[in-house]
């Protein structure tokens, strides 16, 4: 962990969508308007690994709206290449549509993933 992913990931946390959007990229605007608001720079699909949001080219944020399972695996595959890449990310689920799927995807990372790499999955 370091200072700035632990700076991004408070203002992750205390942010509220201003609305409950019907696409993920609606999510991931309001997401970005808010931490460019704590005036850190914001970018978007960037990197090998196309990150939803690159803040201050340091920290990853995939952003995701009501997965499906299929959706929970390729998000698995996306923070696996962006821990390979960053060693962090942040990974915000909204409109989580089923408890035992968000659950058992974040069991997956506890037994593959965060034995090596630091995530953070905020519920929104």
């Amino acid at each position: 962990r370091n200072a700035k992913f632990e700076a991004v990931l408070q203002s992750v946390r205390a942010w509220t969508p201003s609305e409950r959007f019907r696409t993920e990229e609606g999510y991931q605007e309001n997401l970005r308007a808010h931490i460019e608001r704590a005036n850190y720079r914001v970018r978007t699909q960037r990197g090998d690994s196309l990150i939803d949001l690159f803040v201050d080219d340091e920290v990853a944020v995939e952003v995701k709206k009501a997965p499906s399972l299929a959706e929970y695996d390729r998000l698995f595959g996306q923070i696996a290449r962006h821990c390979d890449q960053f060693g962090h990310v942040i990974a915000v689920i909204c409109d989580v549509s089923t408890a035992d799927g968000f659950n058992d995807f974040n069991a997956r990372l506890d037994k593959w993933l965060r034995p090596n790499a630091v995530i953070e999955v905020i519920q929104k």
